[in-house]
């Protein structure tokens, strides 16, 4: 039963009605009829028989007169409000005294009704339901928070652990690489070992990254792939894990499945389901996993939320089945059916949490002894562009020059990151906390190109040492190395870049000379509200090495420049929605290191004076000549001659 927009039951209102009287019972069956409210009412006359229907409660209404033969009302609605909390109790009488019905609606009851004002029964019936409702939608409200605040606290003890793992697996990955590099093959016993070491080291690493997966704390990398051979690559994995008694079917579908999603994620998906469904038939059975494109009608019932093209991976047992106190709790944290030597708990925790990410949904059946079945749905991606085939790596043709400071608690870490660099030609200046590494900074003469430091530090975090230190070097790049938090250090420091723990040698290099490369091309944004100007400053630009980008309002530039880094902002002064004065103090208060050049031609430049003192780094007077927009950047970015060379 649903009560619609008008308050028209939307099906058969189903009613307990405790009542010697069956007149009566007629009576309200007829009032509720000629209200638009159809109903199906249960009439009970006895106590036991009104506690019977109390532990079946397949009702959504109970009413009771309050006077009975051997039973009264108010020991009937302590019995409703012990068994079924939630029903909506109305008291239908004609003896209920003004203090016995303040006592009733004190005790739990919703309403209560004369009956010789039969006419409020309509009303008050509506009105009590729309309220039972809205506690119930209240109630799984404070349940879905009551689980939020328990994942959180669990997932930040899986971040903690990771983090600490990663630290060790760095450590190991590091120099098991580094010894790699300087074994010949005249020792294979030798180098066998550190290969092996190496390997276990990426197994540990893929633990860690489940402990993340599951904590939802780790950097994804999406990518857009055919699902389809992800799950034809796992078909020989998942006939070694149903192998026995259990008979696998796997089916692929007929066109390709593209999603954009974590294609390790994904494997992660559907290893832990198939687990899951090998252990639900520990006497055999059969599993099917199975793969479909298909459209989603909007406001599907089994698919709250989710509607439109589709890719929907099913993962169906013939097992044990859930009953439904069971199936309401599978994705909570550690909870698990299975003996505590064969189950964690994480399981469905950690799927319930990738495929959220992935932007997709879980839909579960299941019942006891008839199997569970598993859907897993996805936004169907558009085809991806055609690879390039990869050209071979050239080796530098020069070896790296620019200097990097380094920073991390851990000294193992800070030695192999050091090691590493200054083989490749970088010199690097070590410091194993913020406030060494400012002092190194403060006292260093020369240029510093990049800031390389760990995110957890004693008494600063990384992200705050990265601030302290651009104040001073606003040149330089910065680059993260942590093992759980890469989404909030990148969205906390406008240019920044991540690596996540535990890395490779080769992938800190790789990074460093990614971001080193990065770093090499000045960014300029510029707000407008006249297309035609934009375009031709953007042309500018661009012909001496900037990367431009534009804003056709105040708002659009500061939403641009909380995005991403820019070296210098022009601004005009008069524009739409946000004016560029209004603009000027906003990003001067976010960004007090940020260059901003004020433009002009309104009122005769009247304006410029006052952007200067709002925090403008220069102004520009309408119109311009190319010439002198260059000599401005060349001026206040240092840049010596031409800006063309970054």
């Amino acid at each position: 039963m649903s009560v619609g927009a008008t308050g028209q039951m939307n099906s058969s209102l189903r009613i307990l009605y405790l009542e010697d009287n069956k007149k009566d019972v007629e009576l309200v069956e007829d009032v509720l009829a000629h209200a638009g409210i159809p109903c199906e009412v249960v009439q009970v006359e006895a106590k036991d028989e009104f506690l019977t229907h109390l532990d079946h409660p397949g009702f959504d209404l109970i009413l009771s007169d309050y006077s009975l033969p051997g039973f009264d009302g108010a020991s009937a609605l302590a019995a409703a409000r012990e068994k079924c909390p939630h029903k909506p109790f109305v008291f239908l009488t004609g003896s209920l005294g003004e203090d016995a019905a303040i006592d009733a609606l004190t005790r739990g009851a919703s309403d209560y009704v004369f009956k010789d004002k039969i006419g409020r029964l309509a009303p008050a019936v509506r009105r009590v339901l729309r309220e039972a409702k809205s506690r119930e939608a209240l109630q799984r409200m404070e349940e879905q928070l009551r689980q939020a605040q328990k994942m959180e606290v669990v997932g930040q003890l899986a971040g903690g652990i990771a983090h600490d793992f990663n630290n060790l697996l760095t450590i190991i990955l590091g120099h098991s690489e580094l010894l790699l590099r300087k074994t010949t093959s005249e020792d294979p016993l030798l180098r066998l070992g550190l290969e092996q070491i190496r390997t276990a080291g990426e197994r540990g690493a893929l633990i860690t990254r489940r402990l993340l997966a599951f904590s939802r704390k780790q950097a994804l990398q999406p990518a857009t792939f055919n699902l389809n051979e992800i799950l034809l690559g796992m078909e020989g994995m998942l006939r070694t894990l149903a192998a026995g008694q259990i008979e696998l079917e796997i089916s692929a579908a007929t066109l390709p499945a593209f999603v954009t999603a974590d294609a390790g994620q994904m494997q992660q998906v559907i290893l832990n389901l198939a687990v899951n469904a090998r252990d639900a038939m520990p006497k055999g059975g059969k599993l099917a996993v199975a793969i479909d494109n298909v459209d989603i009608a909007s406001g599907s019932r089994s698919i709250s939320g989710f509607s439109g093209p589709a890719v929907v991976l099913t993962v169906r047992d013939s097992g044990i089945g859930m009953d439904r106190a069971t199936l309401a709790r599978i994705f909570e944290p550690f909870f698990t059916t299975k003996e505590p030597e064969k189950g964690t708990g994480l399981g469905l925790a950690v799927v319930h949490g990738i495929v959220k990410d992935s932007q997709g949904h879980v839909d579960v059946s299941s019942k006891p002894g008839r199997g569970t079945t598993f859907q897993i749905y996805l936004p169907r991606a558009a085809a991806p562009e055609p690879a390039h085939p990869p050209q071979p790596m050239a080796k530098p043709v020069r070896r790296a020059t620019e200097v990097i400071l380094a920073v991390d608690d851990e000294p193992q870490i800070l030695a192999v990151a050091a090691q590493v660099l200054r083989m490749e030609g970088y010199s690097v200046l070590e410091a194993d906390n913020a406030q060494a590494a400012l002092a190194i900074a403060s006292a260093h003469l020369g240029p510093i190109h990049l800031l390389l430091t760990d995110v957890i530090l004693p008494q600063m975090r990384g992200n705050e040492l990265a601030a302290a230190f651009l104040r001073s070097r606003p040149g330089a790049a910065v680059l993260y190395i942590s093992g759980n938090v890469a989404d909030s250090v990148r969205s906390s420091t406008p240019g920044s870049t991540f690596l996540e723990k535990p890395f490779t040698p080769s992938q800190l290099v790789d990074k460093v000379r990614e971001v080193m490369r990065i770093n090499n091309t000045l960014r300029a944004l510029v707000a407008d509200d006249d297309a035609d100007v934009r375009a031709m400053l953007k042309t500018m630009l661009a012909e001496v090495g900037f990367e431009v980008c534009e804003a056709a309002n105040g708002r659009q530039a500061v939403e641009e420049c909380r995005k991403r880094h820019f070296d210098v902002v022009m601004i005009d002064i008069v524009m739409p929605e946000q004016e560029g004065l209004v603009t000027i103090r906003q990003l001067r208060k976010e960004l007090p290191d940020l260059k901003i050049i004020a433009m002009s031609g309104a009122f005769a430049g009247q304006f410029l004076h006052v952007a200067h003192m709002l925090g403008a780094t220069a102004v520009l007077s309408k119109p311009f000549r190319p010439g002198v927009v260059l000599d401005i950047l060349g001026n206040i970015l240092g840049l010596p001659g031409e800006p063309a060379t970054g």
